[in-house]
């Protein structure tokens, strides 16, 4: 509202003051040449010969310019451009008053939110950034403890479409407090008498691509690094849990036929950039890839959407990890308010390939119900195989989000060996006051091959959004063992997101 700005002069004072308190610091002195509408200010290091143009008018982020002389010593030049820096980021602030600090929660549209998304959004595209500091404690049975303080930031650029193309740039950086705390599954040396947590810091490129899109047959092509995710993750993930995803470079071509209820899928992998990425042993590496990826969904009703695929994977330095998968899925929802019920169910056949040396065929099957009301939340139950071939084999997800399923604790991250798995869970997600979200699953295992008792693991999640762009989430699994092939395993996690 108009009673609540400040008037511009007002507000241009008020921010050279702090950008003088900045320069002070670094050994400049500021001083205000004019005191008329715009305004310029010069900044003159002590030593050597620096000047810095400041002019501001009615709208001053777009029309802030600055002319800087350049320096006789390196150290004067980072001086000044660290003012200048701050200058422009305190004189951009906008044309309203400072918001107060509900702002920070979302509770407003001005200020401080106006000025994130004049930052965000551009005449070019959107950038947007991503930090996720995490603690994971992890105790496995036989190991030492691992407590592991890692941190994961993104950046990215979006273009706008331009008759049809864009492009995505995206890097991302993980950074651990201290790596002797914890193994992450990359080398030898102390760190690997510690349990497992597979957080291992890196940095490089997470996404980059081309894409087109065609609006008439809703037909898009990607080219290049990019993020994966089919139906549930379970054959073909990102492992966004971990702190470095999983990406692909890959040809994508996904299209709807020129229907709205039809969706076809193709993908060409020519590498997969793995979650230990090239600093891990031979059998953890990224893949080199020859894969094809077909998935075709149908959409046409809420409570009967079938989707059948064939996922055929050919890694030339991971022959035991090629092979032949066709399957199919049935996912719905039914609503009677205030109740709804919800269901998926799949089935999959699958065979060696390429130059994997184990002649085998098995099967996966899934099946999972729940149901729900819009005040008291809601309860499921589900059975998922894993199947063996007479204990020679056990059925692959090489590239799926592990995480996710079979339990939190990571304790059948090879899909139960040769011997197979069977899990049966149950799963609460209560609806919480405070704006709270939780979850609470029991696991039961058993090998698939042999029918014995593998143990029992028991999950729970608590989150909660802070603000509109950060989130706290706490997390626990533990997995006790009933069989001597596995172990006790606890895990913890404390962990904030920051999105914008």
């Amino acid at each position: 509202m108009a009673d609540d700005r400040v008037p511009l002069e007002a507000r241009v004072v008020a921010r050279l003051t702090l950008v003088r308190a900045f320069a002070h610091a670094l050994g400049f002195d500021l001083d205000d040449r004019e005191a008329h509408d715009p305004l310029v200010a010069t900044v003159s290091p002590t030593d050597q010969p620096v000047e810095l143009v400041l002019r501001t008018i009615r709208r001053p982020c777009p029309s802030a310019s600055l002319q800087y002389r350049a320096p006789v010593s390196v150290g004067s030049g980072v001086r000044a451009a660290a003012v200048g820096a701050a200058a422009v980021s305190v004189f951009c602030l906008g044309a309203r008053a400072e918001p107060p600090l509900d702002s920070w929660r979302g509770d407003t549209e001005g200020g401080f939110q106006a000025f994130l998304h004049r930052l965000k959004t551009n005449r070019l595209g959107s950038l947007y950034v991503k930090l996720r500091p995490r603690y994971e404690h992890a105790d496995i049975q036989g190991f030492r403890r691992s407590n592991a303080a890692t941190l994961r930031g993104v950046l990215g650029f979006g273009s706008r479409t331009w008759k049809g193309l864009s492009f995505l740039v995206e890097g991302e950086g993980i950074g651990a407090l201290d790596t002797d705390w914890y193994f992450d599954g990359t080398g030898s040396g102390p760190g690997n008498r510690r349990s497992l947590v597979p957080d291992p810091t890196d940095i490089g490129l997470n996404q980059g691509y081309v894409n087109y899109e065609q609006t008439d047959w809703t037909t898009n092509l990607r080219l290049g690094r990019q993020r994966l995710i089919l139906d549930d993750a379970r054959f073909i993930g990102n492992v966004g849990w971990r702190q470095n995803e999983q990406t692909y470079d890959a040809a994508r071509l996904s299209t709807g036929l020129g229907s709205g209820d039809l969706h076809l899928t193709y993908a060409f992998l020519g590498q997969v950039l793995r979650i230990f990425g090239d600093k891990s042993p031979s059998a953890n590496r990224d893949f080199e890839s020859t894969s094809h990826l077909v998935n075709l969904r149908w959409s046409g009703v809420a409570y009967f959407q079938p989707v059948v695929f064939a996922y055929l994977l050919d890694f030339d330095n991971s022959s035991r990890n090629s092979s032949n998968s066709y399957g199919t899925r049935l996912i719905g929802a039914l609503d009677f308010e205030p109740w709804s019920v919800e269901y998926s169910a799949s089935y999959a056949w699958q065979t060696d390939a390429a130059g994997n040396s184990v002649d085998y065929d098995a099967h996966y099957a899934w099946v999972q119900a729940a149901v729900a009301h819009e005040r008291a939340g809601s309860v499921g139950a589900g059975f998922e195989l894993l199947g063996s071939d007479d204990g020679d084999a056990v059925f692959g997800t090489p590239l799926g989000t592990l995480h996710t399923f079979n339990g939190y604790a990571d304790a059948f991250l090879d899909n139960g060996g040769p011997d197979g798995l069977r899990d049966l869970f149950v799963r609460f997600l209560p609806q919480m006051p405070w704006r709270l979200d939780g979850e609470l699953a029991f696991h039961h295992f058993w090998a698939d091959e042999s029918r014995r008792r593998l143990g029992w693991e028991i999950d729970a999640v608590l989150s909660r959004p802070i603000t509109r762009y950060v989130t706290l989430l706490a997390k626990t699994a533990y997995f006790e063992s009933t069989d001597a092939s596995r172990r006790d395993t606890l895990r913890v996690w404390m962990q904030l997101t920051f999105e914008f």
